[in-house]
């Protein structure tokens, strides 16, 4: 997700609105007499006392020089009021610096031979050594309550921005301005050239005081196709300022209570879009009180476009506040939305939506976003064209570069959601295409399976998952028709033994599973189980899509048979490495294997395990019987032995027949043997049948229909013949 990569202009106007709130409206600081003194007396229109062409007045305090005033021509004098006309300089020395001071005429109201109010009427402009400039129709001044008033329209204009208002009222000795609006400032040189902000009113209640523009306050950027006429550092510009600047444009009351009533209910549909006017709104905005400001504040149903970019889709943010700090010039800033904090934007997979009580940004020196905090209950959403992705976490970070998101971390009981499942932990940390969650064991439920481990790992560009420390998965039956099974079957047809209708538990020390492939490799030592049936080894492979698995390093597998009689017989069957194939629902152990039964046991160097595909029982509603995985036949083959009782046989071959409970040994290089001590019995031939139920030993193969020769001997007595 991108942040807006320009929040950093909103810096630098805040920067610059003191200038245009506190230097230019106090532009003739330094001036006198409160508004409790008595009010000058208009301008006479009975004849003058006296009357000159030119026209010097100074006046000093403790030495140093307070106030110069030239006329053209003086007009005359009356009680104590001399009128001017052509007034070419009224200088008032200020700590801020001198200002000059220019009008069509005015009048002079004297005290003891001091200026104690001054009236100007008729372009009025005052200008400062910096470059600002102030003009209106006419101005008042009183020295002994250092107030200004000007009725307006005020219009000024300093290096950079120029903007106008109607009223204008200042207290010098406590700093107080007020500006009445509606308020226009509109900026001209740097990051913000082109930009305009509007306001109802303009104040400062002291110099100690934020400067606070209020109304519906709006910061907007240049419309599409505009370009701001700039102003070179240090120049001047002789154009009378309604030349120069258009009509103030401000939002009505009407509009203004539509945007008020609006609040919160979400930004405009404006993501996607590429070519939208850039801006900001607020109730109210407070800088200051530090010049420049380090820091800003606007409340009161803040929203605002801004583009990232311009081939990139804009971003969007609404909040009830937004604080921007800076703690000293050339340092990172900061801004912070709070209250119902939204933020919207939009990559190349789709819109994204940030949301939390809170959300920071943090700028690097040079202006550019470089983090997102945003806390407590924080959610992000994003829309794909497969589907819809959450994430939820009671705090979130995201780190940008070049205005796009490269990390980021989720912390405090984080969720998330996508179209392929779920999953959730204490943490999770994102890098492009890859996220991994730990703590509190994180679990993810995805492609017909849940895992819980101490860390997963998945990325999506290479469709893999990985699960590391006491892994715990749940491979659930088939047929469920959610995302806990897909409807061509499930992993538990691949495992062998299992009924595929009921889940199957596997644990490994790691674990990794490929989406595309569907395979699955547990490593560290494996146990998987699905009530009273189990498969242990160090290593298993599960090839979901060729139906085959792959279990190897001391394979044991543990179950229970079900004899014809409907008695059940535990089973155990060992070996190095063991392979199964769906397709024939058979398994394979190899390099030294043996199976065992309660009271008998077979070893040989391979033992092949088939299974019955049959129905076990009847299914939950609505789905089908389960498949139930049943032994029926066991072959063991090379260096075959038999341990029965007191039998002992050898054989190159064994077939079990596992519902009659009978073994076949079948000699093929040598004859098959069975020694039966306890009845000092030896048996010998081509094929020997022991029935485990009873004590029988049949020297014909079950349905060999061989020839061979047989021998029997038993104590005291040897016996051998031709078998027929």
């Amino acid at each position: 997700m991108r942040t807006p990569t320009r929040y950093v202009r909103v810096m630098i106007l805040i920067l610059i609105v003191p200038l245009a709130g506190y230097v230019a409206y106090s532009i003739l600081r330094g001036r006198t007499p409160p508004r409790s003194a008595r009010a000058a007396p208009p301008i006479s229109a009975s004849v003058p006392s006296s009357e000159m062409k030119k026209f010097i007045f100074e006046q000093t305090q403790e030495g140093k020089p307070l106030y110069s005033l030239r006329a053209s021509h003086m007009v005359g004098t009356e009680s104590n009021v001399i009128l001017l006309e052509g007034i070419e300089s009224f200088d008032i020395q200020r700590p801020a610096g001198p200002v000059r001071v220019s009008a069509d005429k005015g009048k002079v109201l004297t005290e003891e031979g001091k200026i104690s109010a001054v009236e100007l009427e008729g372009n009025v402009v005052a200008q400062s050594e910096k470059g600002e400039r102030f003009e209106a129709p006419s101005a008042k001044y009183l020295a002994k309550e250092k107030t200004i008033t000007a009725p307006g329209p005020v219009r000024f204009r300093a290096p950079g921005f120029s903007g106008e208002g109607k009223t204008l009222e200042e207290e010098i000795g406590t700093g107080s301005v007020l500006l009445a609006g509606p308020v226009t400032i509109r900026c001209d040189q740097g990051a913000l050239a082109g930009w305009t902000v509007t306001a109802a009113s303009v104040s400062r209640k002291s110099s100690e005081s934020p400067v606070v523009l209020a109304g519906r306050v709006r910061f907007a950027g240049p419309e599409q196709g505009q370009v701001a006429a700039a102003v070179a550092p240090g120049g001047t510009e002789e154009r009378s300022l309604p030349e120069r600047n258009a009509a103030p444009s401000h939002q009505g009351p009407q509009a203004v209570r539509q945007e008020q009533q609006q609040g919160l209910q979400g930004p405009p549909a404006f993501v996607g879009q590429t070519s939208e006017q850039e801006w900001i709104e607020a109730d109210r905005v407070s800088v200051g009180p530090s010049v420049p400001p380090t820091g800003a504040r606007f409340e009161g149903s803040v929203r605002g476009l801004l583009q990232a970019a311009p081939s990139r889709p804009p971003i969007t943010f609404a909040a009830s506040r937004l604080e921007l700090s800076r703690p000293a010039p050339g340092s990172p800033s900061r801004a912070v939305l709070a209250g119902q904090a939204q933020l919207q934007s939009q990559d190349e997979q789709g819109p994204m939506h940030l949301q939390a009580p809170e959300i920071a940004i943090g700028f690097d020196p040079e202006g550019r976003p470089r983090a997102v905090e945003a806390r407590p209950e924080a959610t992000l959403v994003r829309e794909k064209k497969d589907g819809q992705e959450t994430l939820q976490a009671q705090e979130m970070s995201f780190d940008i570069e070049a205005g796009r998101l490269r990390t980021a971390t989720a912390r405090g009981s984080v969720r998330m959601q996508t179209p392929e499942g779920r999953a959730g932990g204490e943490q999770a940390s994102f890098a492009e295409s890859r996220i991994s969650l730990e703590g509190g064991r994180p679990w993810i439920r995805q492609e017909n399976r849940l895992v819980v481990a101490d860390r997963l790992e998945s990325d999506s560009a290479a469709g893999q998952l990985r699960a590391q420390g006491n892994v715990h998965v749940r491979l659930p039956p088939a047929g469920r028709g959610s995302h806990d099974a897909p409807s061509d079957g499930s992993v538990n047809d691949t495992l062998p033994l299992f009924a595929s209708g009921k889940p199957v538990f596997v644990e490994s020390p790691d674990a990794v599973f490929l989406s595309a492939s569907r395979e699955a490799s547990f490593r560290g030592g494996v146990r998987a189980w699905q009530e009273q049936t189990s498969l242990q080894a160090a290593s298993l492979d599960l090839y979901q899509n060729e139906g085959i698995a792959h279990a190897w390093g001391e394979v044991v597998t543990r179950g229970i048979r079900q004899t014809s009689a409907g008695n059940q017989i535990p089973y155990t069957i060992s070996a190095p490495e063991m392979f199964y194939e769906e397709a024939s629902a058979q398994l394979r152990y190899r390099e030294g294997c043996s199976y065992r039964e309660t009271g008998s046991s077979l070893h040989a160097d391979e033992i092949l395990v088939d299974q019955s595909q049959g129905p076990e029982g009847p299914g939950s509603a609505g789905t089908s019987p389960a498949r139930g995985r049943r032994i029926e036949r066991v072959e063991a083959l090379g260096h075959v032995s038999l341990i029965s009782g007191s039998r002992r046989g050898t054989a190159d071959r064994a077939e079990h027949l596992v519902s009659e409970n009978k073994v076949t040994l079948v000699g093929e290089l040598k004859p098959a043997t069975v020694d039966d001590e306890a009845q000092g019995r030896h048996f010998e031939g081509p094929a020997l049948t022991v029935d485990l139920s009873t004590d029988n030993i049949a020297v014909l193969g079950a349905g060999s229909g061989e020839r061979g020769k047989v021998r029997f001997a038993q104590r005291g007595r040897d016996a051998s013949g031709d078998r027929r």
